[in-house]
């Protein structure tokens, strides 16, 4: 006996609209659209039917079947059943009521999900997270053959160049020509009008009560709460005793513009290649500087760029690299009164060495008990929202006496001595094979041997921060070997082709100096 095949008026928002008693007592078969909403409205007629004594049955629509699909479409060409088979199959709404998910078309609807370009990968705007293309096949695999090339089909799926995070823009915006998501959430933080007497007395016992670099050091704060939108192209470092609560102060601007805004991270995750820290982070607190030689340089070479700029090249395991856009501001800090090496021209970092001495235990669990109380964080929001910015420039940062002590060594005579050469370097170069030859050159020394200056400094140290002060970048993994043993090497120029050169051809390239010895 063939079935009488039903529905009724208006959509499945006016399902309570129509009169179900004309089906009372009888056998029915549910067979939804498959969509979410026709889901969902059969769920809710089963319900109905049974509380007037129906036999209600499911009719499964199968997972490979296309969203929307209706019983007024064909049925696809993959599927090898009929419709008579599914009718057979039905199967009692008791039991399938309870395995039926409308949710399931939320996991694959295009508006949740942005196709980012660049990075080749989905951005899923309700959870935050990325999905490639095996990860989305593999999770949502039982709802759609391919999840993956089902998204891209989607005329409503949104599509952008890149991802960014900026508090003041749209979900998507243009920049630069260029369209780019913005995965900024703000933070519940509100300004409240309170006593913040503890954090003023904290900053008075830092800063020694130096008006001056105190007030500089709250307009640094009160230019990101008031613009973060906008960049402010300089590492703000706080040197000190261990323990004096130079990173209390991070976490402090962190609580200001929402932790989930902001990172702390650790030399080992500067030194990594994977630089995903700077993903959708305002804030990037760096703890304890404390490096010297080598390893200083290649931290500071790390995060030069990323201060000036607001493009960022992000580095991640298992991902494509890709472009994403913030105006991340740095805060750092260190034991050491030398903590970085700044050259005469450096713009990169503002600086301010503390005298103030380690924190006893209690007053620190006090100030922590500050931290943790909203209403304190919501006094320095109002704080710092009303601060004064007369007269502060957001361009460069400004020079004290601490900062210009750290650049003694950019009048150092070796320096201007290779500034002068440095167009007749190569795009490789060792700096044991430049201390060679400056010490057999007739330059070095007068007709009697003796030293022309004596603070013509040779050691390799300096000239390898020279090096890399110049926009060198040592080489990963890679030297030549010599009969001397291995040659490290310095790319002054080309590192991005360089690294990638096999050990064969950088030792057919390299060749030692010559443009100042005559017999090296």
């Amino acid at each position: 006996e063939s079935p009488v095949v039903l529905t009724w008026c208006n959509g499945t928002r006016s399902i309570h609209k129509s009169d179900w008693s004309h089906v009372k007592d009888v056998k029915v078969y549910l067979w939804p659209d498959n969509d979410k909403e026709g889901f969902d409205a059969m769920l809710k007629i089963g319900k109905m039917l049974e509380k007037q004594g129906c036999e209600v049955w499911w009719v499964h629509v199968p997972d490979e079947f296309p969203q929307k699909w209706d019983l007024a479409d064909n049925v696809p060409k993959s599927y090898e059943g009929t419709l008579q088979e599914l009718l057979d199959n039905a199967e009692h709404f008791i039991k399938a009521q309870h395995r039926v998910d409308p949710n399931k078309f939320d996991l694959l609807n295009a508006h949740n999900f942005v196709w980012v370009k660049d990075a080749k990968s989905f951005w899923k705007t309700d959870s935050n997270e990325w999905y490639d293309k095996d990860q989305l096949n593999a999770e949502y695999l039982r709802y759609n053959q391919n999840p993956f090339k089902h998204l891209l089909k989607q005329p409503e799926l949104q599509h952008v160049n890149s991802t960014a995070y900026y508090p003041r823009r749209p979900m998507i915006f243009e920049k630069n020509n260029k369209r780019l998501l913005n995965a900024y959430h703000p933070p519940m933080i509100m300004g409240v009008d309170k006593d913040i007497t503890w954090w003023k007395n904290e900053l008075d016992r830092f800063f020694g009560k130096d008006d001056e670099e105190q007030h500089y050091y709250n307009q640094v704060i009160a230019h990101l709460v008031q613009n973060p939108d906008k960049k402010l192209p300089f590492c703000y470092h706080k040197g000190g005793v261990q323990g004096n609560g130079k990173s209390i102060k991070d976490r402090v601007v962190m609580s200001l513009i929402g932790k989930e805004n902001g990172i702390v991270i650790d030399n080992a995750t500067l030194q990594d290649k994977y630089n995903d820290y700077l993903i959708n982070k305002l804030v990037v607190c760096i703890e304890e500087l404390n490096v010297s030689s080598k390893k200083k340089a290649e931290m500071m070479n790390r995060i030069k760029v990323p201060i000036s700029s607001d493009e960022h090249v992000i580095e991640m395991k298992f991902k494509p690299r890709f472009i994403h856009h913030c105006p991340t501001r740095f805060f750092s800090n260190s034991n050491f009164i030398t903590p970085v090496f700044l050259e005469e021209s450096d713009r990169r970092f503002a600086l301010y060495w503390s005298s103030s001495q380690r924190w006893e235990k209690d007053y620190y669990f006090n100030f922590k008990k500050h931290m943790e109380d909203e209403s304190c964080i919501e006094g320095l929001h109002y704080f710092y929202s009303n601060y004064d910015l007369k007269g502060f420039d957001e361009t460069y940062p400004r020079m004290n006496s601490y900062k210009q002590s750290l650049m003694v060594n950019a009048t150092k005579k070796l320096w201007t001595f290779l500034d002068d050469k440095i167009d007749q370097f190569d795009d490789l170069i060792n700096v044991e094979d430049i201390r060679a030859n400056i010490q057999g050159s007739p330059m070095h020394y007068d007709q009697y041997g003796k030293p022309l200056d004596p603070e013509f400094y040779l050691s390799t140290k300096e000239i390898f921060d020279w090096a890399i002060s110049r926009g060198g970048r040592p080489l990963e993994r890679k030297s030549i070997r010599t009969k001397r043993g291995k040659k490290n090497l310095i790319a002054l120029r080309n590192y991005e082709t360089w690294n990638i050169k096999s050990e064969g051809e950088i030792k057919e390239y390299y060749k030692p100096l010559s443009f100042l010895s005559r017999n090296y």
